[in-house]
């Protein structure tokens, strides 16, 4: 028998506090999501659904341009529904300047996932980031790729 495991994410954002936050939701059909791959993505009126996960889900998301300086945090709601075996795995919000490709040294960790089927939210500060100076040294960005969970 084959197990779903559902996510839904009502929106994400790269939160720079007094200035415009990026915020990627349900107000304009998630336009900036560009892609997934490893599961099956749902737009729906409140969120996108990721069902039929398979080993390290990738959402490709495109922003306007961000200057790093400029981003206090990361955050995300979601909720993880379905019954599974897999472990717990923390994931990746990967970043590449304007011009570059995604590269595993440029990445925000997330921790695990709750698994409880509630809305959470997720609030990475600037010290989830792997190479803090890569990060402030990189120029705009405007590409992101969003692992949720590995696992």
């Amino acid at each position: 028998m084959k197990t779903t495991v559902a996510i839904g994410l009502i929106g994400v954002a790269l939160v720079a506090g007094a200035r415009d936050d990026v915020v990627i939701d349900a107000t304009d059909g998630f336009a900036a999501v560009k892609g997934v791959s490893q599961a099956k993505l749902e737009r729906t009126a409140e969120a996108l659904v990721l069902t039929e996960i398979a080993y390290d889900v990738q959402l490709v998301l495109k922003t306007k341009p961000i200057f790093p300086g400029d981003v206090e945090s990361f955050e995300f709601r979601y909720r993880i529904t379905g019954e599974t075996t897999r472990p717990t795995a923390g994931g990746e919000l990967f970043y590449a300047p304007l011009g570059a490709g995604f590269d595993d040294g440029r990445r925000w960790r997330l921790p695990p996932l709750v698994r409880d089927g509630q809305w959470h939210v997720m609030r990475l500060e600037l010290s989830a980031i792997r190479n803090p100076g890569d990060w402030e040294s990189s120029g705009p960005m405007n590409r992101f790729r969003f692992d949720p969970t590995n696992a």
